[in-house]
């Protein structure tokens, strides 16, 4: 799973909600999924981890379920491999799932 959260602020009614919503997808869904920040612009060539802290600890939280994977992507960015690092990013993440899906096939 990707779960998609915009760069900007995230907070405890947020983190409540989303948990909430994605708690229908049970507990093994957390093992399963990623972080992909879209509007990577807003950092404005910050670290993504300088932002993380900055936000608090509801995006800590949900990045902890999700064991700290999660990836930017900016819209605005001229650089065509995105796509490319995030399917990357996501086989790193997910080697054995990706093994297991593609063998099901």
């Amino acid at each position: 799973f990707v779960l998609l959260l915009p760069v900007d602020s995230f907070g405890e009614q947020d983190r409540a909600a989303m948990e909430m919503y994605l708690g229908v997808l049970g507990v093994q869904a957390w093992e399963n999924m990623m972080v992909l920040f879209t509007y990577g612009e807003m950092l404005r060539g910050r670290p993504v981890e300088s932002h993380i802290e900055k936000v608090g600890r509801p995006l800590q939280l949900v990045l902890d379920r999700c064991k700290r994977r999660h990836h930017v992507c900016d819209p605005n960015a001229a650089d065509p491999t995105q796509v490319d690092l995030l399917l990357r990013k996501v086989e790193e993440c997910f080697p054995s799932s990706l093994a297991t899906r593609s063998h099901q096939s």
